[in-house]
Protein backbone atom coordinates (compact mmCIF):
# COMPACT_ATOMS: atom_id res chain seq x y z
CA UNK A 1 0.00 0.00 0.00
CA UNK A 2 1.09 3.31 -0.94
CA UNK A 3 -0.06 7.12 0.67
CA UNK A 4 -0.36 9.92 -1.57
CA UNK A 5 -0.86 13.49 0.15
CA UNK A 6 -2.39 16.15 -2.56
CA UNK A 7 -3.63 19.49 -1.23
CA UNK A 8 -5.88 21.87 -3.17
CA UNK A 9 -6.70 25.41 -2.66
CA UNK A 10 -10.44 25.90 -3.25
CA UNK A 11 -11.73 30.08 -3.56
CA UNK A 12 -14.70 29.30 -5.29
CA UNK A 13 -18.37 29.34 -3.00
CA UNK A 14 -21.94 27.77 -3.72
CA UNK A 15 -20.67 24.36 -5.55
CA UNK A 16 -19.70 21.13 -4.63
CA UNK A 17 -15.55 20.32 -4.52
CA UNK A 18 -14.29 17.33 -6.13
CA UNK A 19 -11.32 15.67 -6.06
CA UNK A 20 -9.43 12.08 -6.79
CA UNK A 21 -7.04 10.64 -4.57
CA UNK A 22 -5.37 6.80 -5.01
CA UNK A 23 -6.30 3.94 -2.59
CA UNK A 24 -4.99 5.15 1.08
CA UNK A 25 -4.28 8.55 0.01
CA UNK A 26 -4.96 11.77 1.99
CA UNK A 27 -5.95 14.98 0.38
CA UNK A 28 -5.95 18.15 1.92
CA UNK A 29 -8.77 21.03 0.79
CA UNK A 30 -7.52 24.76 1.61
CA UNK A 31 -10.37 27.10 2.49
CA UNK A 32 -9.18 30.25 0.11
CA UNK A 33 -12.71 31.72 -0.10
CA UNK A 34 -13.80 34.74 1.80
CA UNK A 35 -15.99 32.75 4.19
CA UNK A 36 -16.25 29.53 6.31
CA UNK A 37 -16.75 25.96 5.48
CA UNK A 38 -20.23 24.63 7.91
CA UNK A 39 -20.17 20.35 8.61
CA UNK A 40 -22.88 18.63 9.31
CA UNK A 41 -21.97 14.91 9.45
CA UNK A 42 -19.25 12.78 9.32
CA UNK A 43 -17.78 11.26 5.86
CA UNK A 44 -19.21 8.34 4.24
CA UNK A 45 -18.54 5.72 4.03
CA UNK A 46 -17.16 5.56 7.54
CA UNK A 47 -13.63 4.43 6.90
CA UNK A 48 -12.52 7.64 5.59
CA UNK A 49 -11.67 10.23 8.08
CA UNK A 50 -11.48 14.15 8.17
CA UNK A 51 -9.38 16.81 10.16
CA UNK A 52 -9.55 20.24 11.02
CA UNK A 53 -5.76 21.34 10.31
CA UNK A 54 -4.53 24.86 10.71
CA UNK A 55 -3.87 27.07 8.28
CA UNK A 56 -0.08 25.90 8.06
CA UNK A 57 -1.21 22.41 7.39
CA UNK A 58 0.72 21.16 10.49
CA UNK A 59 -1.41 20.41 13.24
CA UNK A 60 -4.73 19.28 13.47
CA UNK A 61 -7.77 20.57 15.94
CA UNK A 62 -9.35 18.32 18.30
CA UNK A 63 -12.78 17.08 16.52
CA UNK A 64 -14.34 14.85 18.75
CA UNK A 65 -12.74 11.64 18.63
CA UNK A 66 -9.39 12.20 16.44
CA UNK A 67 -10.42 12.40 12.67
CA UNK A 68 -14.33 11.42 13.16
CA UNK A 69 -16.73 14.16 12.98
CA UNK A 70 -18.58 15.59 16.01
CA UNK A 71 -21.24 18.15 16.22
CA UNK A 72 -20.98 20.93 18.57
CA UNK A 73 -23.76 22.68 18.51
CA UNK A 74 -23.13 24.83 21.97
CA UNK A 75 -20.43 27.10 20.50
CA UNK A 76 -20.38 26.23 16.59
CA UNK A 77 -16.40 26.02 16.90
CA UNK A 78 -15.37 22.45 16.59
CA UNK A 79 -18.02 22.02 12.93
CA UNK A 80 -16.36 24.78 11.06
CA UNK A 81 -13.15 25.76 9.23
CA UNK A 82 -12.24 28.74 9.32
CA UNK A 83 -10.32 30.83 5.93
CA UNK A 84 -6.95 29.79 5.38
CA UNK A 85 -7.34 26.37 7.09
CA UNK A 86 -7.78 22.95 5.83
CA UNK A 87 -10.26 20.03 5.53
CA UNK A 88 -7.70 17.03 5.55
CA UNK A 89 -9.74 13.72 4.09
CA UNK A 90 -7.99 10.07 4.68
CA UNK A 91 -8.95 7.59 2.87
CA UNK A 92 -7.17 4.37 4.32
CA UNK A 93 -9.41 1.27 4.13
CA UNK A 94 -11.68 3.09 1.49
CA UNK A 95 -11.83 0.64 -1.64
CA UNK A 96 -11.11 1.61 -5.66
CA UNK A 97 -13.80 3.33 -7.04
CA UNK A 98 -15.28 4.17 -3.96
CA UNK A 99 -16.45 8.15 -3.64
CA UNK A 100 -16.09 9.54 -0.11
CA UNK A 101 -18.97 12.17 0.52
CA UNK A 102 -18.79 15.09 3.03
CA UNK A 103 -21.91 17.51 3.32
CA UNK A 104 -21.14 20.78 4.11
CA UNK A 105 -22.20 24.55 3.60
CA UNK A 106 -20.99 28.10 3.43
CA UNK A 107 -23.33 28.96 5.69
CA UNK A 108 -24.26 28.21 9.16
CA UNK A 109 -28.21 27.06 7.71
CA UNK A 110 -27.55 27.67 4.38
CA UNK A 111 -27.70 25.70 1.26
CA UNK A 112 -25.82 22.38 1.55
CA UNK A 113 -23.22 20.65 -0.72
CA UNK A 114 -20.62 18.17 -1.04
CA UNK A 115 -16.51 16.88 -0.90
CA UNK A 116 -16.98 14.63 -3.21
CA UNK A 117 -13.21 12.46 -2.93
CA UNK A 118 -13.00 9.17 -5.70
CA UNK A 119 -10.87 6.91 -4.73
CA UNK A 120 -8.83 5.83 -7.63
CA UNK A 121 -5.98 2.91 -9.07
CA UNK A 122 -2.69 5.23 -9.10
CA UNK A 123 -1.03 5.05 -12.59
CA UNK A 124 1.30 2.24 -12.88
CA UNK A 125 4.68 1.33 -14.71
CA UNK A 126 4.38 -1.93 -17.06
CA UNK A 127 7.40 -3.03 -18.54
CA UNK A 128 10.83 -1.32 -18.33
CA UNK A 129 11.99 -3.34 -21.22
CA UNK A 130 15.72 -3.60 -22.44
CA UNK A 131 16.10 -1.70 -26.14
CA UNK A 132 20.04 -3.01 -27.34
CA UNK A 133 21.45 -6.55 -27.41
CA UNK A 134 22.51 -8.36 -24.63
CA UNK A 135 24.80 -9.18 -23.09
CA UNK A 136 26.80 -6.44 -24.09
CA UNK A 137 30.34 -4.00 -23.97
CA UNK A 138 28.57 -1.09 -24.87
CA UNK A 139 29.38 2.32 -23.05
CA UNK A 140 25.62 3.45 -23.23
CA UNK A 141 22.47 1.02 -23.13
CA UNK A 142 18.58 2.31 -23.27
CA UNK A 143 15.47 1.16 -21.74
CA UNK A 144 11.97 1.70 -23.06
CA UNK A 145 9.66 2.22 -19.92
CA UNK A 146 5.30 2.00 -20.53
CA UNK A 147 3.04 3.51 -18.28
CA UNK A 148 -0.72 2.29 -18.27
CA UNK A 149 -1.76 5.41 -18.83
CA UNK A 150 -0.14 9.07 -19.95
CA UNK A 151 2.25 10.35 -17.68
CA UNK A 152 4.21 13.89 -17.79
CA UNK A 153 7.36 15.21 -15.99
CA UNK A 154 9.40 11.37 -16.05
CA UNK A 155 12.46 12.20 -14.88
CA UNK A 156 16.28 10.45 -13.18
CA UNK A 157 14.97 11.12 -10.18
CA UNK A 158 12.14 7.93 -10.60
CA UNK A 159 14.82 5.61 -11.23
CA UNK A 160 17.69 2.94 -10.00
CA UNK A 161 19.64 1.10 -11.14
CA UNK A 162 19.60 -3.00 -9.77
CA UNK A 163 23.56 -2.87 -9.86
CA UNK A 164 24.53 -6.44 -7.68
CA UNK A 165 27.78 -6.70 -9.58
CA UNK A 166 28.15 -2.69 -8.24
CA UNK A 167 29.22 -1.58 -11.86
CA UNK A 168 31.03 1.47 -11.17
CA UNK A 169 30.31 4.96 -12.82
CA UNK A 170 26.48 3.85 -13.94
CA UNK A 171 24.54 7.08 -14.51
CA UNK A 172 21.38 7.74 -16.07
CA UNK A 173 22.35 10.52 -19.68
CA UNK A 174 18.77 11.14 -20.53
CA UNK A 175 14.76 10.39 -19.93
CA UNK A 176 13.07 10.89 -23.06
CA UNK A 177 9.81 10.65 -24.22
CA UNK A 178 5.98 11.29 -23.40
CA UNK A 179 2.68 10.05 -22.99
CA UNK A 180 2.78 6.28 -22.02
CA UNK A 181 6.40 5.72 -23.66
CA UNK A 182 9.41 7.03 -22.22
CA UNK A 183 13.33 6.06 -22.75
CA UNK A 184 16.03 6.01 -20.33
CA UNK A 185 19.55 6.08 -21.74
CA UNK A 186 22.36 5.03 -18.79
CA UNK A 187 25.94 5.48 -18.63
CA UNK A 188 27.09 2.14 -18.11
CA UNK A 189 30.64 3.08 -16.47
CA UNK A 190 33.27 0.18 -16.26
CA UNK A 191 33.13 -3.50 -14.50
CA UNK A 192 31.27 -6.86 -15.73
CA UNK A 193 27.92 -7.98 -14.47
CA UNK A 194 24.42 -7.34 -14.72
CA UNK A 195 22.50 -4.01 -14.92
CA UNK A 196 19.14 -3.66 -14.42
CA UNK A 197 16.75 -0.31 -14.23
CA UNK A 198 14.11 -0.04 -11.82
CA UNK A 199 11.18 2.46 -11.41
CA UNK A 200 11.67 3.52 -7.85
CA UNK A 201 8.04 5.75 -7.21
CA UNK A 202 7.22 9.06 -7.40
CA UNK A 203 9.50 12.08 -7.41
CA UNK A 204 8.18 14.85 -10.02
CA UNK A 205 5.69 13.10 -12.70
CA UNK A 206 2.13 13.82 -12.70
CA UNK A 207 0.00 11.93 -12.27
CA UNK A 208 1.75 10.25 -9.31
CA UNK A 209 3.13 6.75 -9.81
CA UNK A 210 3.67 5.74 -6.78
CA UNK A 211 4.46 1.67 -7.25
CA UNK A 212 7.60 0.65 -7.41
CA UNK A 213 9.07 -2.25 -10.75
CA UNK A 214 11.89 -4.00 -11.62
CA UNK A 215 13.28 -3.42 -15.29
CA UNK A 216 15.32 -6.29 -17.30
CA UNK A 217 18.58 -6.23 -16.82
CA UNK A 218 21.54 -6.06 -19.65
CA UNK A 219 24.73 -8.66 -18.96
CA UNK A 220 27.98 -6.79 -19.20
CA UNK A 221 29.65 -10.07 -19.75
CA UNK A 222 33.51 -10.72 -19.03
CA UNK A 223 33.30 -13.34 -22.14
CA UNK A 224 34.41 -11.71 -25.73
CA UNK A 225 31.68 -10.23 -27.38
CA UNK A 226 30.88 -10.09 -31.24
CA UNK A 227 30.21 -6.53 -32.80
CA UNK A 228 30.29 -8.06 -36.43
CA UNK A 229 29.28 -12.33 -36.97
CA UNK A 230 30.14 -13.84 -40.19
CA UNK A 231 26.97 -13.99 -42.89
CA UNK A 232 25.42 -17.02 -44.42
CA UNK A 233 26.05 -16.79 -48.34
CA UNK A 234 25.63 -18.41 -51.68
CA UNK A 235 28.02 -19.32 -54.47
CA UNK A 236 27.81 -21.28 -57.26
CA UNK A 237 30.01 -24.43 -57.98
CA UNK A 238 34.04 -23.50 -57.99
CA UNK A 239 33.92 -20.31 -56.37
CA UNK A 240 35.16 -19.16 -52.97
CA UNK A 241 34.24 -16.47 -50.43
CA UNK A 242 35.78 -14.42 -47.49
CA UNK A 243 33.93 -15.09 -43.50
CA UNK A 244 35.01 -12.07 -41.30
CA UNK A 245 33.86 -11.21 -37.78
CA UNK A 246 34.98 -8.71 -35.07
CA UNK A 247 35.08 -9.44 -31.46
CA UNK A 248 36.14 -7.61 -28.11
CA UNK A 249 36.42 -7.29 -24.34
CA UNK A 250 34.17 -4.78 -22.23
CA UNK A 251 37.36 -2.24 -21.05
CA UNK A 252 39.89 -3.20 -23.85
CA UNK A 253 42.10 -6.50 -23.97
CA UNK A 254 43.17 -8.48 -26.78
CA UNK A 255 41.10 -11.29 -28.39
CA UNK A 256 42.13 -14.47 -30.69
CA UNK A 257 40.48 -15.75 -33.41
CA UNK A 258 40.05 -19.64 -34.40
CA UNK A 259 37.60 -20.62 -37.44
CA UNK A 260 35.95 -24.23 -37.31
CA UNK A 261 34.10 -26.12 -39.80
CA UNK A 262 30.57 -27.10 -38.67
CA UNK A 263 28.25 -25.53 -36.49
CA UNK A 264 28.29 -23.69 -33.30
CA UNK A 265 25.54 -25.12 -32.06
CA UNK A 266 27.30 -28.39 -31.77
CA UNK A 267 31.17 -27.03 -31.24
CA UNK A 268 31.87 -30.30 -30.03
CA UNK A 269 31.60 -31.66 -33.70
CA UNK A 270 33.23 -28.61 -34.99
CA UNK A 271 37.06 -29.11 -37.02
CA UNK A 272 39.72 -26.58 -36.24
CA UNK A 273 41.07 -25.34 -39.44
CA UNK A 274 44.54 -25.17 -39.49
CA UNK A 275 46.31 -21.48 -40.25
CA UNK A 276 42.89 -19.67 -39.73
CA UNK A 277 43.39 -17.78 -36.77
CA UNK A 278 42.31 -13.82 -37.90
CA UNK A 279 39.49 -12.29 -38.00
CA UNK A 280 38.83 -12.86 -41.54
CA UNK A 281 39.06 -16.50 -43.22
CA UNK A 282 38.95 -17.51 -47.31
CA UNK A 283 37.18 -20.49 -47.96
CA UNK A 284 38.40 -23.16 -50.44
CA UNK A 285 36.50 -23.33 -53.96
CA UNK A 286 33.78 -25.62 -53.95
CA UNK A 287 33.84 -28.09 -56.10
CA UNK A 288 30.30 -29.61 -54.97
CA UNK A 289 26.72 -28.68 -54.47
CA UNK A 290 25.57 -28.39 -50.53
CA UNK A 291 25.66 -26.40 -47.44
CA UNK A 292 29.27 -26.20 -45.76
CA UNK A 293 28.75 -24.59 -41.91
CA UNK A 294 31.34 -22.32 -40.30
CA UNK A 295 32.02 -20.51 -37.11
CA UNK A 296 34.84 -18.41 -35.60
CA UNK A 297 35.46 -18.75 -31.44
CA UNK A 298 36.70 -16.02 -29.88
CA UNK A 299 39.27 -16.43 -27.16
CA UNK A 300 40.31 -12.93 -24.41
CA UNK A 301 42.06 -15.13 -21.72
CA UNK A 302 42.69 -19.27 -21.43
CA UNK A 303 39.06 -20.82 -21.43
CA UNK A 304 37.26 -17.49 -21.47
CA UNK A 305 35.85 -17.33 -24.44
CA UNK A 306 32.48 -17.20 -26.94
CA UNK A 307 31.32 -18.53 -30.79
CA UNK A 308 29.59 -16.68 -33.02
CA UNK A 309 26.87 -17.39 -35.12
CA UNK A 310 26.99 -20.32 -37.77
CA UNK A 311 27.48 -18.97 -41.36
CA UNK A 312 26.43 -21.28 -43.66
CA UNK A 313 27.90 -20.91 -47.32
CA UNK A 314 25.09 -23.08 -49.50
CA UNK A 315 26.86 -24.00 -53.10
CA UNK A 316 23.96 -24.21 -55.51
CA UNK A 317 23.46 -24.86 -59.17
CA UNK A 318 21.66 -21.94 -61.07
CA UNK A 319 17.78 -22.74 -62.51
CA UNK A 320 17.99 -23.55 -66.17
CA UNK A 321 14.41 -23.29 -68.00
CA UNK A 322 13.41 -26.92 -70.21
CA UNK A 323 10.40 -25.57 -70.56
CA UNK A 324 9.23 -22.07 -71.24
CA UNK A 325 5.66 -20.70 -71.30
CA UNK A 326 4.17 -20.94 -75.18
CA UNK A 327 2.14 -19.29 -77.29
CA UNK A 328 -2.15 -19.01 -76.36
CA UNK A 329 -4.48 -18.09 -78.91
CA UNK A 330 -8.17 -17.91 -77.08
CA UNK A 331 -11.34 -14.55 -77.72
CA UNK A 332 -12.13 -12.21 -75.50
CA UNK A 333 -13.43 -12.93 -72.45
CA UNK A 334 -11.25 -16.35 -72.36
CA UNK A 335 -8.66 -16.90 -69.80
CA UNK A 336 -5.44 -19.36 -70.03
CA UNK A 337 -2.86 -21.22 -67.97
CA UNK A 338 0.76 -20.42 -69.32
CA UNK A 339 3.58 -23.13 -67.38
CA UNK A 340 7.43 -22.53 -67.19
CA UNK A 341 9.80 -25.78 -65.92
CA UNK A 342 13.39 -25.60 -64.50
CA UNK A 343 15.67 -27.42 -63.29
CA UNK A 344 18.37 -26.13 -60.32
CA UNK A 345 18.61 -26.36 -56.42
CA UNK A 346 15.45 -25.98 -54.93
CA UNK A 347 13.45 -24.19 -54.16
CA UNK A 348 12.83 -22.27 -57.38
CA UNK A 349 11.01 -18.86 -57.15
CA UNK A 350 9.60 -17.81 -60.09
CA UNK A 351 8.66 -13.70 -60.85
CA UNK A 352 5.82 -13.25 -63.75
CA UNK A 353 5.08 -10.08 -65.50
CA UNK A 354 3.36 -9.20 -68.31
CA UNK A 355 4.49 -7.19 -71.23
CA UNK A 356 7.72 -7.38 -73.11
CA UNK A 357 10.59 -9.89 -72.34
CA UNK A 358 12.72 -7.92 -69.51
CA UNK A 359 10.00 -5.37 -68.56
CA UNK A 360 9.24 -5.58 -64.67
CA UNK A 361 6.96 -3.07 -64.71
CA UNK A 362 4.17 -5.20 -64.54
CA UNK A 363 4.68 -7.83 -61.60
CA UNK A 364 1.74 -10.73 -61.75
CA UNK A 365 0.25 -13.61 -60.34
CA UNK A 366 2.74 -15.65 -57.03
CA UNK A 367 5.48 -17.48 -56.55
CA UNK A 368 4.82 -20.15 -58.55
CA UNK A 369 5.29 -22.59 -62.18
CA UNK A 370 1.90 -21.91 -63.49
CA UNK A 371 0.45 -18.65 -64.25
CA UNK A 372 -3.48 -17.92 -64.40
CA UNK A 373 -4.07 -15.10 -66.89
CA UNK A 374 -7.66 -14.32 -65.97
CA UNK A 375 -9.95 -12.79 -68.41
CA UNK A 376 -8.51 -10.79 -71.24
CA UNK A 377 -10.02 -8.45 -74.00
CA UNK A 378 -6.30 -7.75 -76.37
CA UNK A 379 -3.21 -9.77 -77.16
CA UNK A 380 -0.87 -9.60 -74.14
CA UNK A 381 2.76 -10.70 -73.87
CA UNK A 382 3.80 -12.60 -70.22
CA UNK A 383 7.38 -13.75 -69.26
CA UNK A 384 8.46 -15.52 -66.36
CA UNK A 385 12.34 -14.84 -64.43
CA UNK A 386 13.27 -17.83 -62.41
CA UNK A 387 15.70 -18.17 -59.40
CA UNK A 388 16.26 -19.84 -56.48
CA UNK A 389 17.94 -18.84 -52.59
CA UNK A 390 20.38 -17.20 -54.39
CA UNK A 391 18.78 -14.68 -56.44
CA UNK A 392 21.86 -12.11 -57.01
CA UNK A 393 23.43 -15.24 -58.63
CA UNK A 394 21.68 -16.81 -61.04
CA UNK A 395 18.15 -15.89 -61.95
CA UNK A 396 17.44 -16.62 -65.63
CA UNK A 397 14.47 -15.36 -67.76
CA UNK A 398 12.22 -17.60 -70.25
CA UNK A 399 10.86 -16.57 -73.59
CA UNK A 400 7.91 -14.03 -73.50
CA UNK A 401 4.90 -15.66 -74.77
CA UNK A 402 1.76 -14.02 -76.70
CA UNK A 403 -1.54 -14.80 -76.08
CA UNK A 404 -3.76 -13.83 -78.62
CA UNK A 405 -6.89 -12.86 -78.15
CA UNK A 406 -9.73 -13.03 -81.08
CA UNK A 407 -12.03 -10.22 -80.66
CA UNK A 408 -13.84 -10.69 -84.26
CA UNK A 409 -15.04 -13.67 -86.58
CA UNK A 410 -15.90 -12.91 -89.67
CA UNK A 411 -17.86 -15.11 -92.52
CA UNK A 412 -16.14 -14.31 -95.73
CA UNK A 413 -19.00 -15.67 -97.91
CA UNK A 414 -22.35 -14.33 -96.93
CA UNK A 415 -24.43 -16.50 -99.13
CA UNK A 416 -24.73 -19.91 -99.81
CA UNK A 417 -27.07 -21.90 -102.33
CA UNK A 418 -28.07 -24.90 -104.26
CA UNK A 419 -30.39 -27.02 -105.27
CA UNK A 420 -32.05 -30.15 -102.99
CA UNK A 421 -29.48 -32.58 -103.36
CA UNK A 422 -26.40 -30.19 -105.00
CA UNK A 423 -23.23 -29.11 -102.84
CA UNK A 424 -23.99 -25.75 -102.03
CA UNK A 425 -21.78 -22.61 -103.52
CA UNK A 426 -19.62 -21.40 -102.45
CA UNK A 427 -17.99 -23.51 -99.63
CA UNK A 428 -18.31 -21.69 -95.91
CA UNK A 429 -15.07 -19.95 -95.23
CA UNK A 430 -14.00 -17.92 -91.98
CA UNK A 431 -11.42 -16.27 -90.33
CA UNK A 432 -10.83 -14.74 -87.04
CA UNK A 433 -8.77 -11.65 -86.47
CA UNK A 434 -6.80 -10.67 -82.83
CA UNK A 435 -6.96 -7.82 -81.74
CA UNK A 436 -4.31 -6.81 -83.51
CA UNK A 437 -5.93 -7.90 -86.56
CA UNK A 438 -3.83 -10.67 -87.78
CA UNK A 439 -5.25 -14.15 -88.23
CA UNK A 440 -5.58 -16.32 -85.74
CA UNK A 441 -4.08 -20.24 -87.17
CA UNK A 442 -4.73 -22.65 -84.97
CA UNK A 443 -8.01 -21.96 -82.86
CA UNK A 444 -10.72 -24.00 -82.59
CA UNK A 445 -14.12 -23.25 -84.75
CA UNK A 446 -17.38 -24.48 -85.11
CA UNK A 447 -20.13 -24.54 -87.78
CA UNK A 448 -23.79 -25.82 -86.87
CA UNK A 449 -27.20 -25.86 -89.31
CA UNK A 450 -30.25 -26.76 -88.30
CA UNK A 451 -30.64 -30.16 -88.37
CA UNK A 452 -34.07 -30.98 -90.36
CA UNK A 453 -36.62 -28.79 -92.57
CA UNK A 454 -34.10 -26.83 -94.88
CA UNK A 455 -30.82 -27.43 -93.93
CA UNK A 456 -27.75 -28.93 -94.97
CA UNK A 457 -25.84 -31.79 -94.32
CA UNK A 458 -21.55 -31.26 -93.65
CA UNK A 459 -19.80 -34.91 -94.30
CA UNK A 460 -20.24 -35.19 -90.01
CA UNK A 461 -23.81 -34.04 -89.61
CA UNK A 462 -25.52 -30.76 -89.86
CA UNK A 463 -22.20 -29.66 -87.74
CA UNK A 464 -18.19 -29.43 -88.73
CA UNK A 465 -15.69 -28.64 -86.27
CA UNK A 466 -11.76 -27.57 -86.81
CA UNK A 467 -9.07 -24.94 -86.96
CA UNK A 468 -8.33 -22.28 -88.05
CA UNK A 469 -5.60 -23.40 -90.91
CA UNK A 470 -2.16 -21.87 -91.59
CA UNK A 471 -3.22 -19.50 -94.06
CA UNK A 472 -5.41 -17.91 -91.70
CA UNK A 473 -8.93 -19.68 -92.83
CA UNK A 474 -11.51 -22.02 -91.88
CA UNK A 475 -12.57 -23.51 -94.94
CA UNK A 476 -15.82 -25.50 -93.94
CA UNK A 477 -16.38 -29.09 -96.21
CA UNK A 478 -18.66 -29.32 -99.05
CA UNK A 479 -22.38 -29.37 -97.51
CA UNK A 480 -25.10 -30.55 -99.95
CA UNK A 481 -28.69 -29.11 -99.74
CA UNK A 482 -31.25 -31.40 -97.80
CA UNK A 483 -34.43 -31.24 -96.99
CA UNK A 484 -36.56 -28.81 -98.02
CA UNK A 485 -35.96 -25.69 -100.28
CA UNK A 486 -35.86 -22.36 -98.48
CA UNK A 487 -33.92 -20.28 -96.83
CA UNK A 488 -31.56 -21.09 -93.43
CA UNK A 489 -28.52 -19.82 -91.33
CA UNK A 490 -25.45 -21.41 -90.76
CA UNK A 491 -23.94 -20.44 -86.98
CA UNK A 492 -20.07 -20.25 -86.88
CA UNK A 493 -18.61 -19.81 -82.75
CA UNK A 494 -15.17 -19.79 -82.00
CA UNK A 495 -14.87 -19.48 -78.49
CA UNK A 496 -16.69 -16.49 -77.46
CA UNK A 497 -17.28 -14.97 -80.92
CA UNK A 498 -20.04 -15.99 -83.16
CA UNK A 499 -21.05 -15.08 -86.37
CA UNK A 500 -23.56 -16.47 -89.01
CA UNK A 501 -24.20 -16.96 -92.85
CA UNK A 502 -27.37 -17.62 -94.89
CA UNK A 503 -28.39 -20.34 -97.26
CA UNK A 504 -30.87 -21.21 -99.22
CA UNK A 505 -32.08 -24.53 -100.46
CA UNK A 506 -33.35 -24.72 -104.24
CA UNK A 507 -36.08 -26.37 -105.93
CA UNK A 508 -34.86 -29.46 -107.73
CA UNK A 509 -36.49 -29.16 -110.99
CA UNK A 510 -38.69 -26.56 -110.83
CA UNK A 511 -41.51 -27.21 -113.34
CA UNK A 512 -41.41 -25.04 -116.54
CA UNK A 513 -44.63 -24.08 -118.91
CA UNK A 514 -45.26 -22.19 -122.07
CA UNK A 515 -48.11 -20.70 -123.88
CA UNK A 516 -48.31 -18.33 -126.56
CA UNK A 517 -50.19 -15.01 -125.34
CA UNK A 518 -50.58 -13.05 -128.74
CA UNK A 519 -47.53 -11.64 -129.60
CA UNK A 520 -45.80 -12.88 -126.64
CA UNK A 521 -45.46 -16.01 -124.83
CA UNK A 522 -45.94 -16.74 -121.50
CA UNK A 523 -43.53 -18.86 -119.71
CA UNK A 524 -44.28 -19.49 -115.70
CA UNK A 525 -42.54 -22.50 -113.08
CA UNK A 526 -43.65 -23.90 -110.29
CA UNK A 527 -41.63 -22.18 -107.33
CA UNK A 528 -39.76 -18.73 -107.08
CA UNK A 529 -36.71 -19.72 -108.80
CA UNK A 530 -34.08 -17.04 -107.20
CA UNK A 531 -31.15 -18.69 -107.84
CA UNK A 532 -31.68 -20.07 -111.35
CA UNK A 533 -31.43 -18.49 -115.16
CA UNK A 534 -34.25 -18.62 -117.56
CA UNK A 535 -32.16 -19.69 -120.85
CA UNK A 536 -33.91 -19.87 -124.44
CA UNK A 537 -32.67 -21.61 -128.00
CA UNK A 538 -33.84 -20.39 -131.25
CA UNK A 539 -33.20 -22.52 -134.25
CA UNK A 540 -30.88 -24.86 -132.63
CA UNK A 541 -28.49 -21.93 -132.05
CA UNK A 542 -27.03 -21.15 -128.82
CA UNK A 543 -28.64 -20.77 -125.63
CA UNK A 544 -29.00 -17.19 -124.32
CA UNK A 545 -29.68 -15.81 -120.52
CA UNK A 546 -32.77 -14.06 -121.14
CA UNK A 547 -33.86 -13.57 -117.43
CA UNK A 548 -31.57 -13.98 -114.63
CA UNK A 549 -31.83 -15.06 -110.36
CA UNK A 550 -35.43 -14.24 -110.57
CA UNK A 551 -38.09 -14.45 -107.49
CA UNK A 552 -40.71 -14.24 -109.44
CA UNK A 553 -42.72 -17.13 -110.63
CA UNK A 554 -43.41 -16.42 -114.19
CA UNK A 555 -43.01 -13.59 -117.15
CA UNK A 556 -44.37 -12.11 -120.57
CA UNK A 557 -41.90 -12.58 -123.20
CA UNK A 558 -42.04 -11.52 -127.14
CA UNK A 559 -41.79 -14.16 -129.68
CA UNK A 560 -38.85 -15.09 -131.31
CA UNK A 561 -38.31 -15.23 -134.83
CA UNK A 562 -38.14 -19.07 -135.39
CA UNK A 563 -38.56 -21.83 -133.33
CA UNK A 564 -37.75 -21.25 -129.17
CA UNK A 565 -36.82 -23.49 -126.68
CA UNK A 566 -36.91 -22.10 -123.31
CA UNK A 567 -35.07 -23.77 -120.10
CA UNK A 568 -34.14 -22.92 -116.38
CA UNK A 569 -30.25 -23.35 -115.14
CA UNK A 570 -28.93 -23.35 -111.74
CA UNK A 571 -26.97 -20.34 -111.61
CA UNK A 572 -23.73 -21.03 -110.21
CA UNK A 573 -22.10 -18.12 -108.74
Amino acid sequence: MWILAVVLRWSAAGQDIAAQVNPGGTIDFQNTSAGRWYFFDAPQPSAAKMYRVNSSGTAAYVWGTAGQFQADPASLVQNRIFQGEYLRVECQGVGIGTTVVIPFSYTPAGQRYQFKIAVIDAPKVTAINIMDPSPTAAATVRWAVEFDQSIVAVGAANFGFGNSAAIAGVSIASVTGSGKSWVVTANTGTGTGLLGLNWKGHASEAPSVPAPFTGQLYDFSILPLFSAEPQSVFLLASQSTTLSATAGVRGGGAVSYQWYSGSSATPQSAVAIGGATGPSYKTPAFGSLGSYPYFVRATSTPGTYRDSVTAVVRVVAPPSIWMHPSPVSLTAGQSTALSVRANGTPPLHYRWFMGAKGDTSHPVGGDSPDLATGELSANTLYWVEVANDAPSLNPVQSNQAKVSVGTGLFPLVTLARAPLGRRLSPDLLFVVLDSEGAPMPGLAITVTGPASGAHAQFPTGNSTSGSIQADGYFHAPPAVATGDPGPYLFQAAAGTLTASVQAINLEASPRLEIGNSGDSVAVSWSVAARGYVLDTQVDGGPWTPILGSAEETGALLPKAAGNALYRLRFDLP
